[in-house]
């Protein structure tokens, strides 16, 4: 099967994804990283073709090392050594034997990486200039990158950086470049977006503009990297890919810095997930066993969604992401795909619902409750006196309504509930739901509108009731195992419809429990479940 190449089918094969990178790009918790594929169209030389072109130079003179056959050598020791034969050859034109100075060292590097430049930027600026314009999808993302607060950029080059110039306006460019550039994450950043970050370094076409010192080029300066994420160094990148949804484009996962700050956010925040384009020719290529086989990978080790696009897809998601909200809600209706997808949490008390929401505010999530809790939701429901129930049972209604009415107006996006309005009929015994069912009801619908319990697929959190027990003394409240057994019966009891799975967090880790919650919202089939068809049932028969 091709791979998807216009906005209708990207939008078909992949609207979670889409729906919840446009909730992030609208709160500024979107972000972009490009790899060397982003370069490849525009003629810049790949990796092992610019050790070859720098070997070439005459100043270096190294065509045997970047021939050697030795399997054994990465193109980074390669490019060490080439770094060190050169240095050798300065070193030795000079006509004394006094120890090289800072000075010395700083010119060596200096003109080392005017050679890389050099042959890095091999292509006729006007030749360059054309493939940027005509770049297969790069300029569906310039209003995207204008837009979110950082931009990390792996390549050395300033493509970025001159589409960013050129798409100023008039009364922009009175101001400002357009972007800012920074290498050094340790730096305080002065603009809130458009900030073009190079992890590896940056080499400006005009040399003496803002090139960095120094670029990750060969094996000391990857190792030199790597140890840096480990101590603190690269601590800004860290929350970045903490704090937003990233999109990788063009990115290979060879760069072991990389894959050492992927796996340390997995790990860190299981809830929490990018994506990644595996990129396909725009014909059918992959197989299904291989492309599921790359697409588990990434999501266990890395929290990586991967979606399989060619130029024109990665073309047509970027007009996605930043489509007006009223034309994407009309391509989704007019050609029947859902983009609002709602994930009820619900459980036990102590099972961990807020404490699981709490690990994937990656997504749209709504707290247990919206005002300060009532010190009497403390207590199990049978010491409650009938005043002190009456309370309860309205001030509950009431933090539905707020849940619900906020949720009703969305019309996408990926949002997780802590608790659904049916939840207060778990607490209640089997004689008073009726009544309780109405109350909830009129609370839904105040006004007599129509108003409706938003439909969702339900995630229930079961337990074992001794580790729910110590949990809750831990958070000062003394239920009986009684209690919990009782409650979790109901639980099952009033949720046994379509629309509903289970999660068991018996002996399971918080982290364990988080990543199989996000294995249903991100990979599972979405089944909802009918609320309010259920809240009128028992409204009318009691159960």
């Amino acid at each position: 099967m091709a791979p998807p190449n216009t906005d209708r089918s990207v939008l078909k094969m992949y609207p979670k994804a889409v729906a919840h990178m446009r909730g992030q790009f609208r709160k500024d918790k979107f972000g972009l990283v490009f790899g060397a594929g982003l370069s490849q169209p525009l003629g810049f030389p790949g990796w092992d073709e610019l050790v070859r072109h720098v070997s070439k130079d005459t100043k270096i003179k190294g065509r045997r090392l970047a021939k050697s056959k030795d399997k054994n050598r990465s193109l980074g020791s390669i490019t060490q050594m080439l770094f060190q034969k050169y240095k050798r050859k300065c070193i030795s034109k000079r006509r004394k034997s006094d120890p090289i100075t800072e000075d010395d060292e700083k010119k060596i590097i200096s003109e080392w990486l005017r050679i890389i430049h050099k042959n890095l930027y091999r292509m006729e600026p006007k030749e360059r200039r054309r493939r940027i314009r005509y770049h297969p999808y790069i300029n569906e993302f310039v209003e995207i990158i204008k837009q979110i607060p950082m931009t990390v950029n792996y390549n050395f080059d300033d493509t970025l950086q001159k589409l960013m110039a050129k798409a100023r306006s008039e009364e922009e460019e009175s101001k400002s470049r357009g972007y800012e550039t920074v290498w050094d994450s340790r730096i305080q950043f002065r603009n809130l977006n458009s900030v073009i970050f190079h992890p590896n370094g940056f080499l400006s076409e005009n040399f003496n503009d803002q090139s960095s010192a120094s670029i990750i080029f060969s094996d000391e300066s990857f190792g030199d990297q790597l140890i840096q994420t480990m101590t603190g160094g690269y601590t800004h990148l860290i929350n970045h890919f903490a704090r937003s949804t990233c999109l990788f484009i063009g990115i290979s996962l060879q760069d072991s810095t990389l894959k050492h700050l992927l796996r340390q956010n997995a790990k860190a925040n299981p809830g929490h997930f990018h994506y990644i384009v595996h990129y396909v020719d725009d014909k059918p290529g992959l197989s299904l066993e291989t492309k599921q086989a790359v697409y588990d990978s990434n999501f266990e080790v890395y929290n990586l969604i991967t979606l399989f696009l060619g130029n024109k897809g990665i073309k047509n998601l970027a007009k996605l992401i930043r489509m007006d909200p009223d034309k994407f809600d009309q391509l989704a209706s007019k050609n029947k795909i859902r983009v609002k997808y709602c994930y009820y949490i619900i459980g036990c008390v102590g099972v961990g619902k807020s404490t699981t929401a709490s690990y994937i505010r990656g997504l749209v999530t709504y707290d247990e409750w919206f005002d300060e809790t009532l010190e009497l939701l403390s207590l199990p429901p049978d010491k409650l006196t009938p005043v002190e129930k009456k309370k309860v049972d309205k001030w509950i209604a009431g933090q539905f309504y707020k849940k619900n009415w906020i949720l009703a107006k969305e019309r996408e996006g990926i949002h997780v509930v802590d608790r659904t309005p049916l939840d207060p009929l778990t607490f209640t015994e089997p004689s008073e739901r009726a009544s309780k069912a109405k109350l909830i009801r009129i609370n839904i619908d105040p006004r007599g509108r129509g108003a409706s319990i938003e439909p969702g697929h339900v995630i229930f959190l079961s337990g074992n009731t001794g580790e729910i027990r110590s949990r809750l003394l831990g958070k000062h409240k003394d239920w009986s195992s009684k209690d919990i057994e009782k409650l979790q019966n109901n639980i099952v009891e009033l949720f046994d419809f379509e629309g509903v799975t289970e999660v068991c967090t018996r002996g399971r880790s918080i982290e364990s429990v988080v990543r199989e919650v996000s294995r249903i919202v991100h990979n599972s089939y979405y089944s909802e479940a009918n609320l309010h068809g259920k809240l009128i049932l028992i409204e009318g028969h009691g159960k």
